[in-house]
């Protein structure tokens, strides 16, 4: 019997009580619901009466109205404990013998639990590894492993079991692996970055990645390798091997004090372990001297009285040529002293260029005349007229005379087609 049902017991026969009235008295005719109706049975009578009521009144209404001993919205109970659940995706996949899987595992926290959890890999096939290896730690949340299948593996299903605990809970999830050989999907590769700059005993990074760009199956990895490395800077990878279907793995460069590069061309390349096939990216690379380190730039004019049209410098007489229209003169400068050697006069110079074996300087001009000077006398020895083109040009043509300056001792061949007169 309840406690509620024995109290109720009680304070009904301190009622009956009160009014002079044997519990056990069978005539209910005074008896409303088992309590005597009121009447004047003296003042003890009335208190006793006035303390039952106030007593049952308290007992009902701390039960949520008397109807029940556990309903009513007075009625306390004790919050569900913390637990967690664990699940994997993709729950089956196929991969291919030398190929790898990327699965992720997610730990959902359920009312308030916040602990860490311990994952116990089971049910591997033999050769066939995971990482992180096992058993391996996570809070709630998601974490990607990777389940490798060697090239020796026998084609075949085996199931990858997850067994997670915390405390005295434990769950499970489980992943379904078909190995079977099948047709792969292309990769391309993708970077962060098309350029980087550092400097010397520095570095930076930038993140790698593996596209899908066609059908196929895509559990596999790719091995990472850079090219065109300049003297000093060295590359490493976050992730390699890098299974297809992580985000991205971190390529680091860093630099040695010596190291320098002005626009390099860098190549990363993926090499599928599967197969072999390769897919490659590039980006520019510039690694500078520190900041402060450089000599004080100074810039020098020459005064020429007029505009270059163009300059040229020689390598093998180290010397600037600078075409002044306005004066009708090709200077020669010194890039060492920063004067005028020469000044080679020339009709309305504009464009110049070397000849291959370096020993003639070739201006064009304003004036139909093409001359060529001697490097070493800095002196034109060859004219050549370029007549002015006038009506129809394919009525006739005639070809270019050639005209040399002076006994220099050689003949100047020009190769010069016909040209419309």
């Amino acid at each position: 019997m309840s406690f509620r049902i024995r109290f109720e017991i009680f304070v009904r026969r301190m009622l009956l009580s009160s009014f002079g009235i044997d519990a056990q008295n069978k005539n209910r005719s005074e008896i409303y619901d088992g309590v005597p109706l009121w009447a004047s049975h003296g003042s003890v009578g009335r208190a006793n009466v006035l303390l039952a009521v106030t007593a049952l009144s308290i007992l009902t209404s701390s039960c949520g109205g008397g109807s029940s001993s556990t309903g009513g919205g007075g009625s306390s109970s004790e919050p569900p404990p913390a637990d967690f659940s664990i699940s994997a995706s993709p729950s089956s996949a196929v991969v291919s013998p030398g190929g790898a899987l990327v699965a992720q595992v997610s730990v959902t926290a359920v009312n308030g639990f916040s602990s860490s959890v311990t994952v116990s890999v089971t049910g591997l096939t033999t050769g066939v590894t995971v990482s992180p290896s096992s058993p391996f730690m996570m809070s709630p949340g998601s974490q990607n492993i990777t389940i490798t299948v060697p090239s020796n593996v026998a084609q075949g299903n085996f199931t990858v079991g997850l067994q997670a605990s915390s405390g005295s809970l434990q769950h499970s999830s489980n992943v379904a692996i078909q190995v079977k050989t099948q047709a792969l999907a292309s990769f391309a590769i993708s970077l962060s970055n098309n350029e980087l700059s550092f400097s010397q005993r520095s570095g930076a990074n930038t993140g790698v990645g593996i596209s899908i760009i066609s059908g196929g199956n895509p559990n596999y990895e790719v091995q990472f390798s850079v090219t065109g490395l300049p003297s000093g800077v060295q590359a490493t990878f976050g992730e390699n091997p890098f299974p297809v279907g992580l985000p991205t793995t971190l390529l680091t460069l860093t630099a040695n004090s010596t190291a320098l590069s002005n626009y390099a061309p860098i190549t990363v390349i993926a090499t599928r372990t599967i197969d072999g096939v390769q897919q490659s990216a590039q980006f520019l690379l510039n690694v500078t001297p520190p900041v402060g380190t450089l000599p004080a730039i100074r810039t020098d004019f020459i005064r020429e009285d007029g505009t270059p049209a163009a300059a040229l410098y020689d390598a093998v007489h180290n010397v600037l040529y600078a075409s002044n229209t306005q004066w009708n003169r090709v200077d020669v400068i010194s890039p060492t002293t920063h004067q005028i050697l020469n000044s080679i006069p020339a009709p309305s110079p504009t464009g110049m260029d070397m000849t291959s074996d370096g020993k003639h300087l070739i201006v064009t001009s304003n004036v139909q005349q093409i001359v060529s000077i001697d490097t070493t006398s800095l002196q034109i020895v060859q004219r050549t007229s370029v007549p002015v083109q006038t009506g129809n040009a394919s009525s006739k043509s005639c070809p270019i005379r050639d005209e040399p300056e002076g006994d220099v001792g050689f003949q100047h061949k020009m190769s010069l087609e016909k040209v419309a007169c």
